[in-house]
């Protein structure tokens, strides 16, 4: 299976159409009729694609789940809000303003890969979340190691 890899900044235009990155659209099948799916992460101000896989794995997760459990009712809340958006001919979807506004999109839209997903970022928030992680593993490795078995003496 292909990977969705790399980052790639494109326009998004008055409509909110925007391309999607040609190696985005070659997962994912396009021209050919197939579409992308999106919906938001848990907190991020970003947007979450993917194809049908992704949606047929979250659909086994739910199957695998309690009805009355948290993640059944997050995943289900993810199929709530996810879209369904097909490519026009020149591999461009038109993301809702909904949407647009949620990632807080301007004129700009950066696909970011994330193996078998990716996202579509503002340049500005996705450069933010990257420091913010990055800050984090760096302060996780400079903790000490934890102590091996009980109280000290």
């Amino acid at each position: 299976m292909a990977l969705f890899l790399g980052q790639f900044e494109n326009k998004i235009d008055k409509k909110g159409r925007v391309s999607v990155p040609a190696p985005f659209r070659s997962i994912l099948g396009a021209p050919t009729g197939n579409v992308a799916f999106f919906f938001p992460p848990d907190k991020s101000p970003s947007l979450e694609g993917g194809g049908p896989d992704r949606l047929e794995k979250l659909q086994e997760r739910l199957d695998q789940l309690g009805e009355f459990t948290p993640e059944y009712q997050r995943l289900q809340l993810m199929f709530n809000d996810a879209i369904e958006l097909p490519f026009d001919p020149e591999g461009r979807i038109m993301l809702p303003r909904k949407q647009i506004e949620r990632a807080q999109i301007d004129e700009i839209a950066l696909f970011v890969g994330s193996g078998r997903t990716f996202q579509v970022w503002a340049p500005a928030n996705y450069a933010a979340h990257r420091e913010r992680v990055e800050q984090v593993q760096n302060a996780a490795a400079n903790l000490p190691p934890a102590s091996q078995g009980g109280a000290a003496a």
